[in-house]
């Protein structure tokens, strides 16, 4: 079974954030295959010196819920995300939005769903899904019947096959979609199974 880059570097970003560094306290409760390439790359990232970890878990972190500057997001939005930009594109994002109430915070979870709102597109998607559906384990069919909902439910399975092979780029459509294949293929690949 392969384990994606993307898992292992988000696992070894939380151990580095729980100051488990080397992944020591979080590989037991892992799968042993899944445990060996976790603590492997927890170890490389704790192997580095001070300053070059730090990098490392800047750009880490930077990855993971990246900001498209075109996103489409009504002005208040984008506002509320303005702090998690550059500081030139946050001034232009916060400058076209009224200003908010007196007292007003902003809840963790609502900034977290407008960031995958706000998160990269790719404008042929719909394209590229509809192109991929063939390739789709049969195994998914029945989940793009199921969610497809008047949906065209070739567009959906070509999504569930994209987002099982490790491609979660897609447009506000369908991104949720490939989530769902890519847990699915999580599920259906991971050692615990064998």
């Amino acid at each position: 079974m392969s384990i994606s880059e993307d898992l292992l570097d988000g696992m070894a970003l939380a151990a580095a954030v729980a100051d488990d560094r080397d992944g020591a306290d979080a590989a037991p409760g892992l799968a042993p295959g899944l445990a060996h390439s976790f603590v492997e790359r927890a170890a490389a990232l704790s192997a580095l010196d001070p300053e070059d970890r730090h990098a490392e878990v800047r750009r880490l972190a930077s990855r993971l819920r990246r900001i498209d500057p075109s996103a489409e997001l009504p002005v208040r939005a984008r506002a509320l995300l303005a702090s998690s930009l550059p500081r030139t594109l946050a001034r232009k994002w916060a400058a076209q939005a009224p200003p908010v109430r007196r007292g007003f915070r902003t809840d963790p979870a609502l900034k977290a769903t407008l960031r995958k709102l706000a998160g990269p597109m790719d404008p042929a998607a719909h394209v590229k899904e509809v192109d991929a559906a063939p390739t789709a384990d049969p195994r998914l069919r029945p989940w793009a019947d199921k969610i497809a909902r008047g949906e065209d439910v070739e567009r959906v399975l070509g999504a569930l096959a994209l987002g099982a092979a490790g491609n979660p780029v897609g447009d506000a459509v369908s991104r949720p979609w490939r989530q769902i294949g890519a847990e699915l293929n999580f599920v259906w690949e991971s050692p615990w199974q064998e």
